[in-house]
């Protein structure tokens, strides 16, 4: 961890992606460290039926456990259903 906060003045600025994802990319490439990919991520609007439905099957079906990024009411809730759907529990049992 001490080489990617050390290589973080070392990173150019992005003006497509001024984000804390840029430098949560970019700093352990420079720093040499070897990153491992999120096996079960998604990244996924949740803005239309098609998004949630996505969000949903991708959860249920395929395992996602680590979604970026939700950012209103309706994908928190169907995330929060679908996850109870896949392991088996009422969504506010959990």
């Amino acid at each position: 961890m001490q080489k990617i906060v050390d290589a973080i003045d070392k990173v150019p600025l992005c003006p497509i992606c001024p984000f804390i994802d840029w430098i949560m990319v970019a700093a352990p490439h420079i720093a040499g460290v070897k990153l491992a990919r999120f096996h079960s991520c998604l990244s996924i609007n949740t803005k239309t039926p098609e998004e949630i439905s996505a969000l949903e099957y991708s959860i249920v079906n395929r395992g996602a456990t680590f979604i970026h990024s939700i950012k209103d009411k309706a994908g928190f809730v169907a995330c929060k259903t679908a996850y109870a759907a896949r392991i088996g529990t009422h969504p506010d049992e959990r």
